[in-house]
């Protein structure tokens, strides 16, 4: 399984620089690599799934990076990077797919919203930037975590 996990990987990031044009980099790019799906009994739920409430699915991140950097534009700095998210669905019916991937749907847009945020700000300086960069790469696991939670008032 692990084994066809990263093929798909590897085939995915393969189109995505295939399709990309020379010198065309956006200050941000997000990488949600297509989920795996597991069908797991619910009594096994609690071992993918960070919550002890009783569920019937779950969607886990793993392989979550944020590489956030800096690049000068004219006279000031500014935060660029990108980001990485690997899901797995586990679930104890097939037909939990289309909510989970409504959740990988919605963190995806709260990414993109963050980006948007970031992208916003510009800096006198490749210091002050680059603390910015530091700051919002250690950050990154911490933000997703309160985006899983948005999310999950927002769709349950």
């Amino acid at each position: 399984m692990r084994c066809s996990l990263v093929l798909s990987l590897l085939a995915f990031l393969a189109t995505l620089a295939a399709t990309a044009a020379p010198g065309d980099t956006p200050p941000f790019k997000l990488v949600i690599v297509p989920p795996t799906i597991h069908l797991v009994s619910r009594n096994d739920l609690i071992l993918y799934c960070s919550t002890s409430a009783r569920i019937e699915a779950c969607t886990e991140i793993l392989g979550l990076r944020f590489d956030c950097h800096c690049r000068r534009e004219q006279t000031v700095w500014r935060l660029a990077g990108s980001a990485q998210m690997i899901p797995q669905l586990y679930m104890t019916q097939p037909r939990w797919e289309a909510h989970e991937t409504a959740h990988i749907d919605d963190l995806g847009r709260l990414v993109e919203a963050l980006f948007t945020d970031l992208r916003a700000h510009s800096f006198d300086s490749e210091d002050d930037c680059q603390a910015a960069a530091d700051f919002e790469s250690a950050v990154f696991s911490l933000r997703m975590d309160l985006f899983k939670r948005s999310s999950n008032r927002r769709l349950h």
